[in-house]
């Protein structure tokens, strides 16, 4: 999990779309995502269990799309 300040939502998505394409490299490293951009009343506490729910629906999607990658060796 990456914690930033002073970046944009839109830059945050740019380079989780750049991560995601390095990640369904068969030969890359593989990964799981989440990320929170958000301000108000969100704690941090907040923002780390969103984020950490995210990264695993996008665990879930990646194994729907690559089932033959689930198995570990």
């Amino acid at each position: 999990m990456i914690l930033a300040t002073g970046i944009s939502e839109s830059t945050i998505e740019e380079r989780i779309s750049m991560l995601r394409i390095e990640s369904e490299n068969p030969d890359g490293v593989s990964m799981s995502l989440g990320a929170y951009c958000g301000s108000g009343n969100n704690t941090i506490q907040d923002a780390m269990r969103i984020a950490d729910e995210r990264m695993y629906e996008d665990k879930k999607n990646y194994y729907i799309k690559y089932p033959e990658r689930k198995s570990r060796m």
